[in-house]
């Protein structure tokens, strides 16, 4: 008996042995650098996954990480909203949310400015909304407009940046919410929440685990339109912007990805929605810039300032083309 304790001792040490110096291992030299440590996120039973509010922090991996969010789990300065005559909406993942810049630097931030510094002065004339998330789809993006259109006020507008990846991880997320490591999922509590959290072996078998998954699912649609595969989100999207009585304005994150690109403006064309058409805008300043870096070159990646500018700048211009036939008393556009 004790020999057969003694083996059994022997064989849990060298695993707890085993364990500590692969994380070590991990810790110093990652195999992928997470854009957003796992705590940021908790569990939502609507739309599985939101951020925790009132955070307000920096971290450093291979870039310095700013995480703000407010008491409305919103990523906005803004508390709340009340003080603005009209909200505006933005939707999308993680090209909406500005992962991998400063909060000021996401397109919705630069709109806000732009929409809101009249003769010097900010004005409080249209709240923008930042409900951008990392790694969601249109499907989700659909639920968080339900549950912000129902705790705040009607938008007027409702901006939305689709994406090569929404399909993949509308899909993701649909097979495997129910074990997605977010802080209050009911079934990934207790032990395995704190590992999940606090252990870099654990969190990259979950990444080696999700990242296969969402290989799979890429390959599988490899020869599709990406932007075709979103058409039930748009039409959907249209019909709640509709009921809403909000503006649609739609755009698509990957310019360079010609064939969902021009498939979406195509589509907005035809369903009497308008498209922010920002890839003129950001290829000439490539041409005419020589060398300009399209991208972060960290970790995280996503777009560098001067194109959320210019993407800002795009949805700019349709919302004051809608004020403009208002004011003329013309709503055919």
């Amino acid at each position: 008996m004790k020999s057969i304790l003694l083996k059994v001792s022997l064989i849990l040490l060298v695993i707890i042995i085993s364990f500590l110096c692969l994380e070590c291992c991990l810790r110093l030299f990652p195999l992928k650098r997470s854009a957003y440590p796992i705590d940021a996120f908790e569990y939502d039973a609507a739309c599985m996954v939101s951020f925790k509010k009132d955070l307000n922090r920096f971290i450093t991996t291979d870039y310095q990480q700013e995480l703000h969010t407010n008491m409305l789990r919103t990523v906005n300065f803004q508390e709340d909203f009340s003080g603005y005559q009209d909200l505006i909406f933005a939707l999308g993942d993680s090209y909406t949310h500005g992962t991998g810049l400063p909060v000021d630097a996401a397109y919705p931030f630069q709109l806000d400015l732009m929409l809101n510094f009249n003769n010097g002065v900010y004005t409080k004339r249209y709240g923008v909304v930042n409900l951008g998330h990392d790694g969601i789809g249109g499907k989700q993006a659909l639920c968080i407009l339900k549950k912000y259109s129902a705790c705040l006020k009607n938008p007027r507008f409702i901006l939305y940046q689709g994406c090569d990846n929404d399909y993949i991880d509308d899909f993701v997320y649909s097979e495997l919410a129910q074990v997605m490591p977010f802080s209050g999922n009911p079934r990934v509590t207790g032990v395995l929440q704190w590992f999940v959290e606090h252990s870099e072996t654990v969190a990259t078998l979950y990444k080696v685990y999700f990242g296969h998954y969402r290989n799979q699912i890429a390959n599988h649609i490899r020869f599709s339109n990406r932007g075709a595969l979103q058409e039930p989100v748009l039409n959907e999207l249209k019909a709640l912007a509709d009921t809403l009585n909000a503006r649609l304005i739609i755009t698509w994150a990957d310019i360079y990805s010609e064939d969902a690109y021009y498939w979406v403006r195509s589509w907005a064309e035809k369903h009497d929605v308008l498209f922010a058409d920002w890839a003129k805008g950001v290829k000439s300043t490539e041409h005419e810039l020589s060398g300009i870096p399209l991208k972060n070159h960290h970790s995280a990646g996503h777009y560098r300032t001067w194109v959320n500018y210019i993407i800002a700048r795009s949805f700019e211009d349709k919302i004051k083309q809608v004020n403009d036939q208002v004011l003329t008393g013309n709503k055919g556009l």
